[in-house]
């Protein structure tokens, strides 16, 4: 099926998916550009603004599976363009579970999965973006990403809407707060099912009538 172009905000988005993602971005306060860049045969969907900024890539995803496939892609288009962090999120804000990533990790109200989340590490030929003993300080050029589920919370120095890495840095993504622990706020799934109603009733098929009005 063809994806249907909706516009949000005075902003044209190619999918009406994107856009209940970008009235979504809004509605939890996330400062964002859609396309912001050329990349290597690729466009990003969106940047999200903050201390830690990442990207963002809209999929229609749905399994574990359909979350991972584009990743590939997504670094091969990004080498040489983004040193930061990369978000995968797809058909829902919370998916149900992912099987592989991290031994398998369920989404649940206190542990609300968001998607996947890739944490940028400078690699070199010796530790290829993974630690290594005795190699702490890696002076490599090339930029890798650690791709695991990314966990919704509310930040608990700014109270506002995060993700962070199941595995790796639990600093709040795109603000960059860390609190010490693995975030004991968490964001709760009710109210991330308010919120993606919301964005999903301000983009919604209002009918051609509406549309050229």
């Amino acid at each position: 099926m063809k994806a249907i172009t909706t516009t949000f905000d005075g902003i044209e988005y190619r999918s009406r998916l994107e856009a209940r993602w970008a009235a979504y971005f809004a509605g939890i306060g996330w400062q964002f550009t859609y396309e912001p860049f050329d990349g290597n045969g690729y466009i990003p969907d969106f940047l999200i603004h903050g201390d830690r900024p990442m990207l963002v890539e809209v999929k229609p995803a749905v399994t574990e599976a359909d979350y991972l496939a584009p990743i590939p892609k997504i670094e091969a288009g990004l080498a040489g363009h983004w040193n930061h962090d990369i978000l995968i999120v797809g058909a829902s804000p919370l998916p149900t579970r992912f099987d592989t990533v991290y031994g398998g990790i369920d989404g649940s109200p206190d542990r609300p999965l968001a998607g996947i989340l890739g944490e940028a590490f400078t690699s070199c030929g010796t530790c290829n973006g993974r630690w290594v003993a005795g190699h702490d300080d890696c002076v490599g050029d090339e930029v890798v990403w650690d791709f695991s589920a990314a966990i919704w919370h509310e930040c608990g120095k700014c109270f506002r809407e995060s993700v962070h890495h199941s595995i790796q840095s639990f600093a709040s993504r795109p603000c960059a707060h860390y609190d010490g622990g693995n975030h004991l706020h968490s964001f709760q799934d009710w109210k991330i099912k308010n919120l993606w109603a919301e964005a999903t009733n301000a983009v919604k098929w209002r009918g051609a009538s509406a549309a050229r009005a």
